[in-house]
């Protein structure tokens, strides 16, 4: 059932975070190796989701 009333950022992040959940125990995703460009969701909002989706992978910058 469609929610009402989320905002676009959000419903974004959880959209994200859902599918990376769903391919990853399903097709092995990866974790990405790079961010090409920003948009509706900044690098660091990104990064956050990344996170919760591969907690053990480390970037570039935390190595």
């Amino acid at each position: 059932m469609p929610q009402q009333h989320v905002e676009h950022k959000a419903a974004a992040v959880y959209l994200l975070r859902d599918c990376w959940l769903a391919e990853a125990a399903s097709q092995n995703l990866d974790c990405y190796h790079f961010i090409a460009e920003e948009g509706l969701l900044s690098v660091a909002e990104i990064e956050a989701v990344r996170r919760e989706v591969w907690p053990s992978v480390k970037t570039e910058q935390q190595r």
